[in-house]
C-alpha cells in the first residue's frame, strides 16, 4: 500500500462469520493467522487455503505468534466469556490460559518469546491495565496499571 492509499489488495474476505480480529504473520511458514466470530484460522499469505484451527467460543479479538515455542495465542470476547487461549501452530493442544467471564476483556496481546512472557491489555470498562504473565498463563500481575481508555493492541 502506498501512502496515498492506492495499491491496496484484498487477499481474503469472509462475509459469513463476521469481522476478523487481529492478525499475525508467520513469514517463514507463509501463513497469516486471524480469527472470526467462529474460528481461529490461518490462510496462506496470498489469501488462499483457509485452515480452521480451533473453534472460538466468542469472537477472536487479537492474535499473536510464538514461533520459537510453536504456539499461537489469541484473546476472545465481546459477546460472552472473555478469555486468553493458546494452541500449537497447527491448532492442536488448545488451552484456555485465563477466563475472566464477564468481568473484563483482553483487546490486545504481545508475546516475548525469549523472556517467556505474555502481555495483555485488560479492560473492565472503568480501569484499563497491561498485565504480564508466563506463557502458560500463570503469574498474572496487574502491576502495570494504566488509565489508557480504549487501548486496543500492544
Amino acid at each position: 500500500m502506498r501512502t496515498d492509499g492506492t495499491g491496496v489488495e484484498t487477499i481474503y474476505q469472509n462475509p459469513t462469520e463476521g469481522a476478523e480480529g487481529g492478525i499475525a504473520v508467520d513469514v517463514a511458514a507463509g501463513h497469516l493467522y486471524t480469527g472470526s466470530e467462529a474460528w481461529l484460522f490461518r490462510i496462506n499469505l496470498d489469501g488462499t487455503e483457509r485452515v480452521n484451527l480451533v473453534h472460538a467460543a466468542n469472537p477472536v479479538q487479537d492474535v499473536e505468534l510464538d514461533p520459537q515455542h510453536g504456539r499461537v495465542y489469541w484473546s476472545e470476547g465481546g459477546q460472552g466469556r472473555n478469555a486468553i487461549r493458546s494452541a500449537n501452530l497447527d491448532g492442536t493442544d488448545p488451552r484456555t490460559l485465563i477466563d475472566v467471564g464477564y468481568a473484563g476483556f483482553f483487546p490486545g496481546l504481545a508475546v516475548n518469546s525469549s523472556g517467556g512472557k505474555l502481555y495483555a491489555t485488560y479492560g473492565t470498562g472503568g480501569s484499563d491495565s497491561i498485565q504480564v504473565m508466563n506463557l502458560d498463563g500463570f503469574g498474572a500481575d496487574r502491576s502495570l496499571q494504566s488509565r489508557w481508555s480504549g487501548r486496543r493492541d500492544l
